[in-house]
């Protein structure tokens, strides 16, 4: 049986009842591979809502099949993101953990599906060779910011063997403060000497560990041997310095700031040299990757923009 609803109607009453029993076997015929791409979103829009403590076996079932058999990238694409809301609210979903790796591993697929399909899979074993290859890659320079930081955060959250570290740790150089710091959770994993010396190197080189807060890198070496948390302590030491330096700084800066001028920082805000809007909104314009600076004027000093301005990583950071 394919039941055909009308939109608006319909989704209201499954969102408020698909988390019911009666009605689970029901929904689960409909997410079947011979749904047409907007009937189909249909159900998912539907189940993604609905109130769930658990996936229910009938949809698990439905989902696995789904995603092993759709080939079409809207169809497919509409399957991850359902299964990523789930996570997101905090349903687990390590029963569709096998299915959303092989998704991952299909190269003719569109890196956003893949990189959604490892991010909506709880608990990521020891990635595959490939995988931690195309999630690396994504780590570039080149790609946009916000699939860097979701390469970056799918590997903090997975397990990593030994040689997978050492391959992530040559990347760390090219990293900026806010993909580094998302990232480097992964180390914490570790409590290897030699790893955790390279790891300490790396930092002391990479440009944008000077944006990471001290107290995140000090988590990260928890579980390393006393000599490697000695090795990292100088480290920690140089950055406390620059960061009191900086405070010096600004504080110098803050006394003699002219009155603002709502026009002229209007114009930075929205132009391409500082491309503040390009992460940030104001109102009902700009990025949604940082906060909402609507009424940052209410709940921030004049210290908190001007440090943004002058120390962008350190602060940026600390925001994201």
């Amino acid at each position: 049986m394919q039941l055909m609803p009308r939109p608006i109607l319909w989704q209201r009453l499954l969102v408020r009842y698909a988390g019911q029993p009666a009605l689970h076997d029901l929904i689960a015929e409909q997410l079947n591979p011979d749904q047409s791409p907007g009937v189909l979103r249909f159900w998912l829009n539907a189940v993604a809502a609905a109130e769930l403590k658990a996936i229910p076996a009938a949809w698990v079932t439905a989902m696995k099949t789904l995603l092993a058999s759709v080939q079409d990238n809207e169809r497919l694409a509409s399957c991850v993101e359902t299964v990523l809301a789930w996570k997101k609210r905090n349903v687990t979903t390590a029963p569709l953990r096998a299915a959303l790796v092989q998704v991952a591993l299909r190269e003719q697929t569109p890196r956003e599906i893949r990189l959604k399909a490892l991010a909506a899979a709880d608990s990521l074993p020891e990635l595959p060779q490939p995988i931690l290859e195309f999630v690396l890659n994504e780590l570039s320079s080149e790609a946009p910011l916000e699939t860097r930081l979701a390469a970056a955060e799918i590997l903090a959250q997975a397990r990593l063997s030994p040689p997978q570290g050492h391959q992530l740790l040559e990347r760390l150089d090219l990293l900026g403060p806010i993909e580094l710091a998302r990232v480097l959770p992964a180390f914490a994993q570790f409590d290897d000497s030699e790893l955790g010396l390279a790891l300490v190197g790396q930092l002391q080189r990479a440009s944008g560990t000077r944006g990471v807060p001290v107290a995140l890198l000090r988590g990260v070496f928890e579980k390393y041997p006393d000599g490697v948390k000695a090795s990292a302590e100088s480290l920690f030491k140089t950055l406390d310095a620059e960061a009191a330096a900086q405070q010096a700084r600004l504080d110098e800066w803050l006394s003699s700031l002219p009155p603002g001028d709502i026009r002229r920082g209007q114009a930075i805000f929205y132009g391409s040299r500082a491309a503040c809007s390009s992460c940030h909104a104001i109102g009902y314009l700009g990025g949604n990757i940082g906060p909402d600076l609507t009424r940052i004027g209410r709940i921030r000093s004049t210290a908190g923009p001007v440090r943004i301005d002058r120390f962008p990583q350190r602060q940026l950071c600390a925001e994201l």
